[in-house]
Parts: structure tokens; C-alpha cells; sequence
């Protein structure tokens, strides 16, 4: 099998808990290999990521502050998500804050 490079992202991510990365289909992996976050205000937020594995959420990242008009590239390393795994997040302002996720695919 081969592997293809793929990019999802989220503009004006809600207060609300948010799925940005869907899971990859059944019996396939997505290699995470980068998740960038851009504050588009002109005032501080905070930020949460998680990955909702299981059915139990783990942050990434929680209540990180990104100051105004700045990018957080969060994700430096490699992360491994199976199917059924998600990647999530929520701003503290509405409409403050846009996601891109760049990840590798097993297709066939």
C-alpha cells in the first residue's frame, strides 16, 4: 500500500468542543505531521486541543493562550491516529480561531 498526504482544516472554530480531524476510515491510520493555529483577532485567546480516543478526551494542549494576529504550530512530532480516534478543539472566542492539519494517509 502507498501513502498520500492530505490537509483538513477548520475556519472560525466555535466556543464549543469541535471535531477538526475526523477519524480515518476502518482499518487504516492517519499520520498527524502538523496542526497549526492562527489567532485572526486582534486580541489574546486560549485554545483547547484534544484527541478523543476511546471515548476519552486528552489534551493537547488546554487553555493555551495565543496571542493576537500569532500562529502555534502544535503538533512538531509525529501522531498516530487509528479509526475511531478524533482531534478536537474549541477557542474562547467564537470565530478567533482557524485550523489547518496536515497528515499522511494509507491508501490503497
Amino acid at each position: 500500500m502507498s501513502a498520500g498526504f492530505f490537509r483538513d482544516n477548520l475556519r472560525n472554530v466555535p466556543i464549543t468542543n469541535t471535531i477538526v480531524k475526523a477519524a480515518p476510515p476502518t482499518n487504516r491510520v492517519d499520520i498527524v505531521i502538523g496542526c497549526m493555529l492562527s489567532n485572526k483577532t486582534t486580541s489574546p485567546i486560549t485554545v483547547d486541543v484534544y484527541l478523543t480516543l476511546g471515548g476519552q478526551v486528552h489534551y493537547l494542549t488546554r487553555d493555551a493562550t495565543l496571542p493576537a494576529g500569532s500562529t502555534l504550530e502544535l503538533i512538531e512530532a509525529k501522531l498516530v491516529l487509528a479509526s475511531g480516534d478524533e482531534l478536537g478543539a474549541r477557542a474562547s472566542v467564537a470565530n478567533s480561531l482557524d485550523i489547518v492539519v496536515s497528515y499522511l494517509r494509507q491508501v490503497q
